[in-house]
């Protein structure tokens, strides 16, 4: 009988650790003190500084540390809680596919606790990572991990209902926009084809104007700027060959480089300099072109 009163011990202590947890977690101002908390440690992580003096820095890691071990002790309030993972039995209204008026009830099994929730699973990740750093001997070997820690404010937002319910409608809605996605990819490849055959397969953007007098070695007159026949001043030759601009970023020498450049002008980042670009290269007729990538991207 010895390992039942042993098992029932063990269950009492998870009875009595389960209703201590439930108890703080159901306190009124249990939300309020882990947000004011979420809020200090964003704070500490803003005022931190690899240029601080080192008793300055010591103070952060201390508080750093005293949030890591509240934002676990509140992790494991939460998991007592609400359980860990468990399935359970959820009522569901049934509703008419073509005009949705409930026709009724029906029982399925759904899973709850803990895990169940997004918000959590981001809190559970954190505050492993949390540790995984804390724990780390060489930190040179975990330096990119440390970017994650950059979540903790996130964790915020559980307590702002509001954007909460924000986010999950556009990431609920980010799955309509697949189509829109796949138009503007398709609006792109068009133009790109375009652009492609008119900047592209005759090399206008690596034509520069070249001092007739220095051939057959080359003296470029401007470097800066494209060319076409005849757009050279007196003295000078519009040869093609040469490196196009932005240090051959901008170039419509095959798809892959006109979608690129295509899509760093619909950003409308220095799409003027593309646009002046082709006119020097092919004709003052090419910001026609341009004119319509500005506008298919708005």
């Amino acid at each position: 009988m010895a390992p039942l009163k042993h098992n029932s011990q063990s269950n009492g202590i998870v009875g009595l650790s389960q209703a201590a947890a439930k108890k703080i977690y159901h306190a009124k101002h249990f939300e309020h003190v882990s947000f004011v908390a979420i809020l200090l440690n964003t704070l500490v992580l803003a005022l931190d500084s690899p240029e601080a003096p080192e008793s300055q820095k010591s103070v952060y890691y201390a508080l750093d540390l005293a949030f890591l071990v509240f934002f676990t002790l509140e992790m494991i309030v939460r998991m007592l809680s609400l359980r860990v993972l468990y399935k359970s039995n959820v009522r569901k209204i049934i509703h008419h596919s073509r005009t949705g008026m409930p026709m009724g009830t029906t029982t399925v099994k759904q899973w709850q606790g803990y895990f169940s929730d997004d918000w959590n699973r981001l809190d559970f990740l954190v505050v492993i990572v949390s540790w995984v750093l804390e724990l780390s001997v060489s930190s040179s070997n975990v330096g990119y991990i440390r970017v994650l820690k950059l979540l903790r404010p996130l964790r915020a937002l559980r307590a702002l209902r509001t954007f909460r319910d924000m986010i999950e409608s556009l990431i609920a809605a980010a799955a309509e926009l697949r189509f829109i996605l796949v138009l503007f990819v398709f609006i792109i490849a068009l133009l790109g084809i375009i652009g492609l055959n008119s900047f592209g397969l005759g090399g206008e953007f690596r034509r520069r104007c070249v001092v007739k007098s220095s051939l057959p070695a080359v003296e470029i007159l401007q470097p800066e700027r494209m060319c076409y026949e005849g757009s050279c001043p007196s003295g000078s030759v519009c040869l093609t060959g040469f490196e196009p601009p932005e240090n051959g970023f901008m170039s419509f020498d095959n798809f892959a480089w006109a979608f690129l450049t295509l899509f760093t002008a619909m950003t409308l980042e220095g799409w003027s300099n593309v646009m002046y670009a082709a006119m020097s290269s092919v004709s003052p007729v090419a910001s026609l072109y341009f004119v319509v990538v500005v506008i298919s991207a708005n």
